[in-house]
């Protein structure tokens, strides 16, 4: 039962602290991030993570779990083409990483095990 209290407890933190942070002067958000508060009063950054250009065209997003990152994390160019694809377990880079230049062409790819490159 206290589990359950616990876990209703964060998310109503969660949905709280998930309000836009700050905007650009055309009123397009910068970033929004979601948040939570660890068991000793630290604020740690949790749940989806966004970032825009000022055109509206994202620019990033992963996703925080506890103040890691967590699975895929995307970047784009503000003409909306890939940048970067990378994927994250318990915070460290795991998986193949990809580049890509503004015209859309793979410029690299290197693949990375608990941080470090193979």
């Amino acid at each position: 039962m206290h589990a359950k209290w616990t876990f209703i407890f964060l998310t109503l933190i969660l949905l709280i602290s998930c309000g836009p942070s700050d905007r650009y002067s055309n009123g397009q958000l910068k970033q929004r991030i979601g948040t939570m508060k660890d068991k000793n009063g630290n604020t740690l950054n949790h749940g989806e993570f966004v970032e825009w250009f000022e055109n509206g065209q994202k620019s990033q997003q992963g996703t925080y779990f506890q103040g890691r990152l967590e699975g895929p994390f995307y970047q784009w160019y503000e003409n909306g083409k890939k940048r970067s694809l990378r994927f994250y377990e318990n915070g460290d880079l795991n998986g193949t990483t990809t580049w890509w230049d503004e015209d859309g062409h793979k410029t690299a790819e290197k693949f990375y095990k608990d941080g470090i490159e193979q």
